[in-house]
């Protein structure tokens, strides 16, 4: 395999497969993602269904058939029908179902994709369709999707089915446009996208109404609507879903007459999620903006939250996920910036929940003008502080909590998992104003330090999440006295050549005892041999792309001691231990004199040698 086409499947005769890539010193490329699993022996297993298809035929058995076709309104492009043939592999790829480029269509609704959509709709387009309806109706578009290159691939909407009718609208770039009504009963689509660059592409559904009513408006997106009736006269409601508020239109528009025309008295309402607010209900929902999509570039949003004098806030996050490092939700303990500061999040590690000490809550939401993510899903509500007791302070991310009484006087304290270390070891005191004397600890992965003990776990800075950038970080491990230190990797993916890791057992980076890049996970590494039970690491990232870094425990382990080198004659010795590190110390008999080493050490390294022979007593 090679270049970008692949089957669908590759199926093995017996229980294993072999895969070897090889690439030349020149040019990359993305690569290759595989996933497999185990299936029945004499099987080619599931080739799935076409995207917009249907598929009869449930067996994947040798000489098993099965047959394909598209829903209404797509073209198959590919075999109708494919075999399980007795080299476990199917005679063909499923095909697949695409919009056509070129197409009439006369029922009352339906749905008009660019070719290809969501994937992208490739170069050199010229596409034209045509939806043609009763004589007498009208025809209503509602844009679901929209995403062309800017100023180069348009879409133009006109009023009838020549080239030269009247103009609806021509639309370019991501903004999603508005409903489209027509005023004949025919529409004509154009589509033209140049020689370079694609968007996503386009989801359009149309539907027809007659003279005398006013077309579908459908249900926004994040939002209720109440009345089905569309005739002349009528008039239906929006309500928008909690967290969102009106972005378009009014909460009720009517079927009106007007210049001649049945329209609707006002845009069509649609939902989005604000980008700031002052909330005082008792309880509530806020949403990063564009939720449940992503979130925009360069935002700077704040939101206010107030309760009633004498009561707290609580704020609990279900969901949470922003580009680490760069787009942030502070989180205030009062009614603005200059209020302490909570906490500040960003990536996907947020606590349970929090408190505020008053009955405000400020949060601001800043992000970077690149890489948007899903965001945030925040729910709030109004506590009331209890006469004898504290609120529950939760459970720092990657952390435990010891004691459950948060009654007035009583403490709670916290510890991390292995590797993380906390921000602050001070114990939490319930004190008389019903608050805790210290905000909630975190558990973080520091940037280097001091390691003691048998065994230990050392993280990249910010682990699971992605390592910063221009990272220096040494951690330096220490073990007991004769022991040597072996490090087992459990996770580890840094940039390529850009960013390593060092392991030394002399204290010299020069000439280290592994230098570890890339993403394979390394084998274990002993180090510690030569006698000063102590191993460093050292980690270097660079100014640009970080990866998830590694996980990394470290156990020591008895080195191999020297042999006896017995006493010399006329001589006595001070010291019987043999290890990596120990000393031996000589002295000789009344009447003769030392030749030789007055001591000597045994050394590690794999050599398991003294440092000096044994001395002479003459």
């Amino acid at each position: 395999l090679t270049g970008s086409f692949v089957p669908d499947l590759i199926v093995s005769m017996n229980s294993q497969m072999w895969l070897h890539l090889q690439t030349d010193e020149s040019v990359g490329s993305i690569g290759f993602k595989v996933n497999y699993k185990e299936i029945e022996k004499e099987s080619c297993g599931d080739p799935g269904t076409p995207l917009y298809g249907i598929r009869e035929g449930d067996g994947f058995s040798n000489r098993d058939i099965l047959r394909f076709e598209c829903q209404f309104g797509f073209e198959l492009i590919g075999e109708k029908s494919i075999v399980c043939q007795e080299n476990n592999q199917w005679s063909a790829n499923i095909p697949i179902c695409i919009f056509p480029c070129l197409s009439n269509f006369t029922a009352p609704m339906g749905t008009v994709l660019s070719p290809d959509y969501p994937e992208g709709y490739g170069n050199n387009l010229n596409c034209i369709w045509t939806i043609i309806s009763d004589p007498g109706s009208r025809i209503h578009l509602s844009f679901n999707d929209f995403d062309l290159e800017s100023q180069f691939d348009f879409l133009a909407v006109k009023d009838g089915d020549s080239p030269d009718s009247p103009i609806l609208g021509t639309f370019t770039g991501a903004e999603v446009p508005s409903h489209l009504t027509s005023n004949s009963h025919i529409l004509r689509l154009e589509f033209q996208a140049d020689h370079s660059m694609s968007g996503r592409g386009f989801n359009i559904t149309y539907n027809t109404f007659g003279h005398n009513e006013c077309p579908d408006p459908g249900v926004p997106i994040n939002a209720r609507r109440f009345g089905d009736n569309f005739q002349l006269g009528s008039s239906i409601s929006v309500i928008c879903e909690e967290g969102f508020i009106k972005t378009q239109g009014t909460e009720t528009i009517s079927c009106i007459l007007m210049d001649g025309k049945v329209m609707w008295s006002g845009p069509i309402p649609r939902c989005g999620a604000p980008c700031g607010g002052h909330f005082s209900s008792p309880s509530g929902v806020i949403l990063s903006p564009g939720w449940p999509g992503y979130y925009k570039d360069s935002l700077n949003c704040e939101w206010v939250i107030e309760a009633e004098p004498g009561h707290s806030i609580k704020i609990t996050f279900e969901r949470f996920q922003t580009e680490l490092n760069y787009d942030v939700l502070e989180v205030h303990d009062g009614p603005n910036l200059l209020s302490p500061l909570l906490g500040s999040y960003n990536g996907t590690q947020v606590p349970q929940f929090l408190f505020s000490s008053s009955n405000f809550i400020y949060l601001l939401f800043t992000t970077d003008n690149s890489r948007s993510n899903n965001g945030f899903k925040i729910h709030y509500e109004s506590v009331t502080v209890n006469t004898y007791s504290c609120l529950d302070p939760g459970i720092p991310v990657h952390g435990r909590r010891y004691g459950h009484d948060f009654s007035i006087g009583s403490t709670v304290s916290f510890s991390c998992d292995p590797g993380y270390r906390l921000s602050h070891e001070e114990p939490l005191l319930c004190e008389k104003n019903h608050w805790w004397s210290h905000p909630l600890p975190n558990c973080d992965a520091l940037c280097g330090g001091d390691v003691r003990g048998p065994s230990g776990t050392i993280l990249s800075p910010g682990y699971p999440e992605l390592y910063p950038n221009s990272l220096n970080c040494t951690w330096t491990v220490d073990v007991t006295h004769g022991k040597g230190v072996q490090f087992t990797f459990h996770t580890f993916h840094l940039e390529d050549h850009h960013d390593y890791l060092l392991i030394t057992e002399n204290g010299s980076f020069t000439q280290p005892l592994a230098r570890l890049t890339g993403s394979e996970l390394p084998l274990a590494i002993n180090a510690g041999l030569y006698g000063n039970f102590r191993a460093q690491l050292r980690f270097i990232s660079d100014f640009s792309i970080s990866y998830e870094g590694f996980n990394i425990t470290f156990s020591e382990y008895n080195l191999e001691p020297c042999e006896d080198p017995g006493i010399p004659q006329f001589g006595n010795r001070i010291g019987f231990n043999f290890g990596v590190g120990d000393t031996l110390t000589f002295s000789c008999s009344s009447g003769y004199r030392l030749e030789g080493a007055l001591e000597i050490i045994c050394l590690g390294g794999g050599r398991r040698v003294w440092s000096a022979p044994l001395p002479r007593c003459v």
